[in-house]
């Protein structure tokens, strides 16, 4: 087998890896939706076994993403969202990884803060339709 032929799987076997330990998902849990053994199953990650078309199709399907999204993952770009719940509601934190830069950080800053002046903007006019409500029912 030739070096090269190696890497590739072995990428693709650490995606699906990626993949699955994202879902908390186990070897032994894989292996047996996949109707494989552990062994068998540990050897797809690790870049040993040759993967089909219908294989790696059906692994796609257990872990609920298409081929594509498999192929095309870039573990680079992982970010972490943590939502603390406050006596004010839920507060979004995000953990930015390796991989990003400071332009995309600051871009996914400012979506977040977007979304947060509109979820402001919808609190407020929910509060002040909330009380109409009431008053129309009781008519």
């Amino acid at each position: 087998m030739e070096d090269n032929e190696f890497n590739q799987k072995a990428v693709i076997g650490q995606k699906i890896k990626t993949f699955r330990e994202m879902r908390n998902y186990t070897q032994d849990y894989m292996a047996e939706k996949l109707g494989i053994s552990q062994v068998n199953y540990s050897n797809i990650e690790k870049g040993i076994t040759t993967l089909g078309v219908d294989r790696l199709f059906e692994i796609a399907n257990v872990l609920g993403v298409t081929v594509n999204t498999i192929l095309d993952f870039d573990d680079s770009k992982i970010f972490n969202i943590y939502n603390n719940t406050t006596e004010k509601g839920v507060i979004s934190s995000v953990t930015f990884q390796h991989g990003i830069s400071a332009d995309e950080k600051a871009l996914y800053e400012k979506l977040i803060a977007e979304k947060d002046k509109r979820i402001g903007q919808l609190e407020r006019e929910n509060a002040r339709l909330s009380p109409q409500k009431t008053k129309s029912k009781k008519k």
